[in-house]
């Protein structure tokens, strides 16, 4: 009874100091940049990597994998207005919100990522709402047209 005491007891010792890892890769450099307006973490040389396609979708493996939620800055306007596209990512229904909404000539574009217009629309009030149920899950531009420019882009992800 005491040997398996002591067996446990060892087994136990031994995997409490084993580390144990999600990702782990031997890459030949990688660092940590940092600035004012963010931070970016990069890695290079990694020996041995995996890509897999079908008609669901592509999955690559790798060390890091980005997500990213950004706005595509767009042309600076004379309107004075502000513009937010919420939720981002979204399942069914993306918000196009205009701060200072007076009546102006507004239309939105939904395009897909080679830039085919898949939706164009007049907005008429200061909240519109942009249906993408009915879209296979990726990434997608909106643009918000006044009435000889393009005022603002926006990279929208949809999800399943």
């Amino acid at each position: 009874m005491i040997r398996n005491m002591k067996n446990i007891l060892f087994v136990i010792i031994v995997l409490s100091t084993y580390k144990l890892y999600s990702q782990e890769s031997v890459i030949s450099s990688g660092g940590e940049a940092k600035g004012t307006t963010g931070s970016l973490s990069y890695s290079a040389g990694q020996v041995a990597t995996n890509s897999y396609l079908s008609d669901e979708g592509s999955m690559s493996e790798g060390v890091q994998h980005t997500y990213q939620i950004i706005t595509l800055g767009g042309i600076k306007n004379n309107f004075n207005i502000s513009l937010r596209a919420y939720p981002n990512p979204t399942k069914d229904l993306l918000n196009i919100q205009i701060d200072d909404f007076r009546e102006q000539y507004f239309v939105y574009q939904l395009l897909d990522i080679e830039g085919r217009i898949i939706q164009s629309k007049r907005i008429n009030d200061h909240q519109t709402e942009i249906d993408v149920r009915d879209l296979s899950s990726g990434i997608f531009l909106v643009q918000i047209l006044g009435e000889k420019s393009i005022l603002d882009s926006f990279r929208v992800i949809k999800l399943e």
